[in-house]
């Protein structure tokens, strides 16, 4: 199993403990509200209802943590806290309520910043003391204990959570930069390839074509030269030159018209072992890619959308289909991922605008109830030399 992998299952079974602890914790608090589930008083229904407003809210955050958009993440935030505010009059045993505030603040990094986090802590921390004061607390006591303990508790949970949703985003972000980096070889790979296969070709053409084309010359002359049986073998010799001239500058021809991308091994590549994300081909019978500047754009196409789903989508599964239609290429990619209602092009997306309308193309981009679409259109090119 991947190294990646294996994070990723670490970080999930983190997240399946954290919340098997809140259930806990919520069946604890029920169960010692309603005095052993024997008595269902107003107030211990009040907290249980709130308790699962918490719990649902709580969990939906969790599973959605990378797929939902910031914007739903902060509103499920904020009616938890709503919950939570309430719970404080509601509930007779206070010390569960710490537990509760510490779960909830918890959950703050991924809306907020670390600073900002804090502060948000240091605002309950002070609701909690004086709600616990205000609820007949005397014992100063107890109450020093609770105000020395709570802060210590909460900002340890704060400062566990911050890092570890650090090391998530970081983490992300070097599935992508190493995802960009294997692109990247791929290109200079290919680009190397085309590049030796150019030379070889120059060298061919400039050594052996000049040498056969001096010794057809020579030959020619030896057969004004001879005579008698010598003539046969001379003009037998001069054909087989000739022939080996010909197929000389097939063989140099192939190697500068061939593809200089083989677009079947660069698309495989480029597919395999994307981080975090479910990719599907869907592929038409009849897509052949001969001209490499067609290839790569392509590619260039498909390795761009790839990247800006993995930073910006929050998608776990990506749909690419490449079809022939009125004797273009058509390359549709979408995710399922919630991107922005309003895209903006950045330079990744400005880039490969530019490189398909360079060859008489056209790109279309959209979001549709979430999920980012691309469309590009290519003419069909013979390979050129």
């Amino acid at each position: 199993m991947p190294k990646s992998d294996n994070i990723s299952h670490l970080f999930q079974l983190r997240s399946a403990s954290v919340l098997l602890l809140v259930y806990v914790l919520t069946g604890l608090a029920v169960y010692s509200e309603s005095n052993g589930f024997a008595d269902w008083n107003g107030a211990a229904l009040s907290s249980l209802a709130l308790m699962l407003v918490f719990d649902a809210c709580y969990t939906w955050s969790m599973l959605a943590a990378h797929t939902a958009d910031a914007r739903a993440l902060l509103w499920l935030l904020w009616i938890e806290a709503v919950a939570l505010a309430l719970l404080h009059f509601t509930v007779t045993e206070m010390g569960m309520m710490l537990s509760f505030v510490a779960f909830w603040i918890a959950r703050t990094p991924h809306s907020y910043s670390l600073r900002v986090c804090s502060y948000l802590l240091a605002g309950v921390l002070v609701f909690f003391v004086a709600v616990f004061h205000l609820r007949g607390i005397a014992d100063p006591i107890e109450l020093l204990f609770v105000s020395l303990l709570a802060p210590m508790v909460c900002f340890f949970v704060l400062s566990i959570s911050s890092t570890s949703i650090n090391l998530q985003r970081e983490r992300m972000k070097g599935l992508v930069l190493n995802r960009e980096l294997q692109a990247a070889q791929l290109q200079l790979a290919q680009t190397s390839r085309t590049g030796e296969r150019l030379r070889i070709a120059r060298e061919i053409h400039d050594l052996l074509g000049h040498q056969m084309t001096a010794l057809i010359l020579n030959l020619e002359v030896a057969t004004h030269k001879t005579s008698g049986d010598a003539l046969t073998h001379v003009e037998r010799a001069h054909a087989l030159a000739r022939m080996l001239l010909s197929d000389l500058r097939n063989a140099v021809s192939d190697l500068r018209e061939s593809p200089a991308l083989d677009f079947d091994t660069a698309l495989a590549e480029l597919l395999a072992n994307v981080p975090e994300l479910h990719v599907t081909l869907e592929r038409g019978a009849a897509v052949v890619v001969h001209d490499p500047h067609t290839a790569e754009v392509l590619l260039r196409c498909i390795q761009e959308a790839l990247t800006n789903t993995l930073r910006h989508a929050r998608a776990k599964a990506c749909h690419i289909r490449l079809y022939m239609q009125d004797g273009q290429f058509v390359l549709d990619i979408h995710d399922d991922g919630t991107s922005a209602a309003r895209v903006a092009p950045g330079n990744g997306l400005k880039g490969m605008q530019e490189r398909v309308v360079a060859l008489a193309g056209s790109l279309h981009w959209h979001n549709e109830g979430g999920s980012f679409r691309l469309r590009a259109r290519l003419p069909q090119l013979e390979a050129q030399p």
